[in-house]
């Protein structure tokens, strides 16, 4: 009977927390009810769920309320919160927090659920608690195996987390570079001003990075789903975010934040080849090497999000802690008595269990599931959205007028050392150097100018 008793928990403790969490997901989206129901019958998922939760069709499940306020949220440029929930490393502090915490998250399901468990176990075994201690010895055994792999497990998932946010900051920065190139490359005219082809092409590209990056989110993101559908690009076309012909071409591919990267490369190349980007073949190498680290950097994170972890692995790490947690009543009731069993369940439940519970929201980064979102761990890809929105703006705008120090650097500090000039202490400092033959190249030795001419030409004037 306890056999049989031990192998239906599970499905009834696992039964028990997906049912309330779909009912508390759909209390805070409407579409939320439908998604969970298609993922509840799912048996075995055919497309990756980290990316989508498990539904491919998730991004067209939204209304037209929603869609608004999603492009809102993906052409804003002022973050709304951080990247991920914050702390402060206070111990008083820390201790007072529950919201956002993994003790919220388990406690009020599997603790809960586990403690009538072992008050059943126990009132029906106290008159028999001698004849469990084989159970104590193996449970006892049991647990120093659970907790090595509990926590290398824990550490994996870890890592799996830890490089999705990698991943993004790091199609960031490559954004950020080939910015950084276009707005130092552009064409300027001689009061330092970027031309108007340049400019137009500065905005251009900037635009392009918006849209790449609020594409590429829809394509791993959930939340951001909906934009990846021919409403969604409308919406954002009315945001001015795109084009109608730049819609069109969309329309037509099944990769849409490839194709818009193709764009910024097949852009930047021309700009190069008809002077827009000045340098030549040097500018468009340089902006070529970054797209394609950008493709190597995006391509990662689908690469990361659907082979985050085998079924294989994750299975047994939970069979072997929901045994462990079940039997914790029949081990604890000789050692401890019937209330330090229940309490004992409880205890071995919350950090186990929670344990548990922590490595499997690490791989739900973006909360495509509605699990990693419980407890604070998901990234906010709002956050990271609108991160790359002031970028990409910045690069169009700091540098649209430069110094003429930046233009002409050699004259500039010339001027600056003529004013600053002591011909006496250069005149001492000639019979010092064997190499100087004249005052210029006295000058040009002792204080590292550009060009002996320049100094000749500017200290003469």
């Amino acid at each position: 009977m306890w056999l049989l008793f031990a192998v239906a928990a599970p499905v009834v403790t696992r039964a028990w927390v997906c049912g309330s969490s779909s009912s508390s997901s759909s209390s805070s989206c409407p579409a939320a009810s439908s998604r969970g129901a298609v993922r509840l019958q799912a048996v075995e998922p055919s497309v990756p769920v980290a990316i989508n939760g498990g539904d491919p069709w998730v991004g067209w499940r939204v209304t037209a309320e929603e869609l608004e306020e999603l492009a809102d949220a993906a052409t804003a440029t002022i973050k709304g919160r951080p990247v991920m929930k914050q702390f402060h490393p206070r111990r008083s502090w820390l201790w007072r927090q529950w919201h956002g915490t993994i003790v919220r998250s388990v406690l009020q399901r599997e603790v809960k659920l586990n403690v009538m468990i072992a008050a059943v176990a126990v009132a029906s075994l106290s008159p028999c608690s001698e004849a469990l201690k084989p159970v104590e010895n193996l449970w006892a055994l049991a647990q120093t195996l659970v907790a090595f792999v509990l926590s290398f497990f824990l550490s994996q998932t870890y890592a799996v987390w830890r490089s999705v946010y990698s991943v993004s900051r790091q199609v960031q920065g490559k954004l950020g570079d080939l910015g950084l190139i276009v707005a130092t490359h552009a064409e300027r005219d001689a009061d330092g001003r970027y031309t108007p082809r340049a400019q137009a092409l500065l905005d251009t590209w900037a635009r392009y990075a918006r849209l790449f990056n609020m594409l590429f989110y829809a394509s791993v993101t959930r939340r951001f789903a909906p934009l990846a559908t021919p409403k969604g690009l409308r919406a954002l076309r009315r945001r001015g975010a795109i084009l109608e012909d730049e819609v069109q071409l969309l329309i037509k591919t099944t990769s849409w934040h490839q194709t818009v990267a193709a764009w910024i490369g097949t852009m930047i190349t021309s700009a190069a080849v008809d002077g827009t980007i000045v340098g030549g073949n040097p500018a468009s190498y340089q902006c070529s090497a970054v797209m394609t680290r950008l493709r190597a950097c995006y391509a990662r994170m689908s690469d990361e999000l659907s082979g985050r972890m085998p079924l294989a692995y994750t299975h047994l790490v939970q069979l072997f802690v929901d045994a462990l947690c079940l039997a914790a009543p029949l081990a604890l009731i000789g050692p401890l008595g019937p209330v330090g069993a229940v309490a004992g369940t409880g205890f071995v439940t919350l950090f186990y269990a929670g344990v548990l519970a922590l490595a499997k929201m690490f791989l739900d980064p973006f909360d495509n599931e509605d699990f990693g979102g419980r407890s604070g761990i998901r990234l906010e890809a709002d956050t990271l959205v609108q991160e790359v929105n002031a970028l990409t703006r910045r690069w169009s705008t700091s540098a649209v007028r430069v110094p003429s120090a930046v233009l002409a650097p050699n004259l500039s500090e010339a001027r600056v050392f003529r004013d600053n000039f002591d011909v006496a202490a250069a005149m001492r400092a000639i019979p010092s150097n064997n190499n100087v033959t004249n005052f210029d190249d006295a000058l040009y030795d002792t204080h590292n100018l550009p060009t002996p001419n320049v100094t000749l030409r500017i200290l003469k004037q």
